[in-house]
């Protein structure tokens, strides 16, 4: 083993600990001293950490990072306990045990969530074509594909980086038909055949419902593949929110652009219908907001198939190729990378103002990202998206109309 001094956390061993390494003797060195470091033989570093406890980081700030990508087992964002920790041990600890830090996996959200999943498995096959709703837009018949769109609906503000990057698995199946038929101890002896809590290793969920409609018994399975993740609502995506939308503030002329039909339910008519304008009005009663606060999480621009993740910076719209509605952009991810350069990990972070880091501190990346902060977003001005706007960017997941 060896000793090394890691520069994140340096200057609060100089400041807390003082040079404790060295004595008039030379060669004695105080092991229980904050930041004191321990590096093993394949490189992983164990420090002392503010409490006196010993924690472990990775050898290089290159090895806690992740790259970025789209689609199942990616993320676009860096991991709070392999990166963020290991410089803010005490704003991790009180992340860690908040809601938020458990937001995806606590018990009892995990208990009510397979409780959402089986309501709305039991939906397929419900036929909505018969309602009619704005511009004569009808509801739909309720199949796999709505199934899948609607069980992320939780995900967004719970998971928001699974969400926001494509990171989600999800099947359906039929196990067994005529459901009508079915008795209760029949159901629920698949119940415990198939049926999967989450807490399995893997965070795989799986649940089983009986279908009036399609006299079907259907299984779903539902999993987050990168861990980064499954960390719910970590510090890493909040840093990253850019833009709350419609808020008033000049942006696309207070108006906000549907890229969808926002419907009553996930298969009924429709309440406004895509390409239709939400104009801002100071009262949360006007028809346009209560629509608009039907919208929760990060808008998306990027499908999942793709290998882009930017946010538009357009001066005037910022809607321009929207795929999914939300209330809030994100900070652009390259996942292409610009100059030849490929290695895009979660950052750079934003902060009330913008971008607070322009470089990667991974020394194999050195891409000059000055073209990413929000040119909305200045130092020198008094906006501040969280102190002007929290009420905005709260309530994009703590208020639903």
């Amino acid at each position: 083993m060896k000793f090394k001094t890691l520069g994140s956390i340096a200057l609060t061993i100089l400041l807390v600990s003082g040079f404790s390494g060295c004595s008039s003797d030379g060669d004695k060195v105080d092991t229980t001293a904050l930041g004191y470091q321990t590096i093993a033989d394949d490189g992983t570093i164990t420090y002392v950490d503010y409490t006196g406890a010993t924690r472990q980081a990775a050898p290089t700030p290159g090895d806690a990072e992740y790259h970025t990508g789209v689609g199942y087992g990616n993320t676009l964002f860096d991991s709070a306990e392999n990166k963020c920790q290991n410089c803010h041990n005490e704003l991790y600890d009180t992340w860690e045990g908040s809601m938020h830090g458990k937001s995806w996996s606590d018990p009892i959200f995990q208990s009510k969530y397979r409780d959402y999943l089986r309501v709305q498995l039991a939906k397929i096959g419900e036929d909505n074509t018969n309602k009619t709703g704005v511009n004569g837009i009808t509801g739909t018949v309720y199949d796999e594909a709505t199934f899948k769109s609607a069980s992320q609906v939780c995900v967004k503000c719970h998971a928001p980086g699974a969400f926001y990057a494509g990171d989600v698995n999800i099947t359906v199946s039929q196990i067994a038909g005529a459901a009508t038929t079915m008795d209760n101890a029949a159901l629920n002896t698949l119940k415990t055949e198939h049926e999967l809590s989450g807490n399995n290793g893997e965070g795989k969920i799986a649940v089983i419902a009986s279908s009036k409609s399609a006299n079907a018994i259907y299984k779903a399975t539902f999993q987050i593949g990168h861990e980064a993740n499954r960390e719910g609502i970590n510090c890493a995506f909040c840093h990253s929110i850019e833009t709350p939308r419609l808020m008033g503030l000049g942006h696309d002329g207070d108006k906000y652009t549907l890229a969808k039909d926002l419907r009553v339910g996930p298969h009924g008519p429709a309440k406004a219908a895509a390409g239709s304008d939400l104009i801002y009005n100071d009262s949360a009663r006007d028809a346009d907001m209560n629509k608009f606060f039907r919208l929760i999480g990060p808008e998306k621009y990027h499908n999942n198939s793709s290998a882009d993740a930017h946010t538009p910076k357009e001066a005037v719209d910022f809607d321009e190729g929207k795929l999914v509605d939300g209330r809030y952009t994100m900070a652009s991810k390259d996942i292409n990378g610009t100059d030849g350069k490929t290695h895009f990990t979660g950052g750079p972070f934003y902060g009330p103002y913008g971008v607070t880091g322009l470089k990667n501190e991974n020394e194999s990346d050195d891409t000059n990202r000055t073209a990413n902060p929000n040119f909305h977003y200045d130092s020198q001005t008094s906006f501040n998206h969280f102190g002007d706007q929290g009420k905005a960017l709260c309530l994009s997941c703590h208020q639903r109309s």
